[in-house]
């Protein structure tokens, strides 16, 4: 089986039986027939429209930022090895 899309297929399948659950499983768990669905031959974006920024002037702007946004404070570089404990619910 194509594992295109199969992930998304997933996802709506868990959020129906409310666990990790196959889709092609949703015919005998709830009686909906499995189709898998591809992608499109052809996307609907015309990418001959979008234009990349002139490169004189990208260097060059300022991000202008409202009253209510901060940069980031300046972190010190993570280490090489870090150890912790994790939680993971299967």
């Amino acid at each position: 089986m194509d594992s295109t899309g199969l992930f998304e297929e997933a996802a709506a399948a868990a959020a129906l039986i409310g666990q990790i659950t196959d889709p092609r499983d949703l015919s005998h768990l709830l009686g909906i027939d499995y189709r898998h669905l591809g992608l499109p031959a052809e996307f609907s974006v015309n990418t001959a429209m979008l234009e990349p920024p002139p490169s004189a002037h990208a260097d060059r702007s300022e991000l202008v930022k409202g009253a209510n946004i901060s940069s980031l404070p300046d972190f010190p570089p993570l280490p090489d090895r870090m150890e912790a404990p994790i939680a993971l619910k299967v």
